[in-house]
């Protein structure tokens, strides 16, 4: 689904979609569910949820599903167009303090 969105925003934006922006999107759909239970399954402190976000390099995943959900989290930062903005974005959805 967040393809479909992301093509949307492309239409908007006046440029069809590119591959890394496909591929960084497909990894954001595939991240939300497995995001979801990662936190509030987890029940990470702020920092620990911030510091993830921020670095995700220094996690390796406790459970298949948190080193399913890492791998797409990496892949999407790398293919993203402003990965710094998509870590933003995350912060301020998982704390809303940021």
């Amino acid at each position: 689904m967040p393809a479909v969105l992301g093509e949307a925003f492309c239409v908007l934006r006046g440029e069809p979609m590119t591959g890394k922006e496909r591929l960084a999107a497909t990894c954001q759909g595939a991240m939300t569910g497995l995001g979801d239970d990662f936190f509030d399954k987890q029940r990470l402190s702020e920092q620990g949820v911030k510091d993830f976000i921020e670095n995700p390099a220094l996690f390796s995943g406790n459970s298949a599903s948190e080193k399913l959900f890492l791998h797409f989290y990496k892949t999407a930062l790398d293919n993203a167009p402003q990965p710094a903005q998509m870590q933003q974005q995350l912060l301020r959805c998982f704390m809303p303090s940021c």
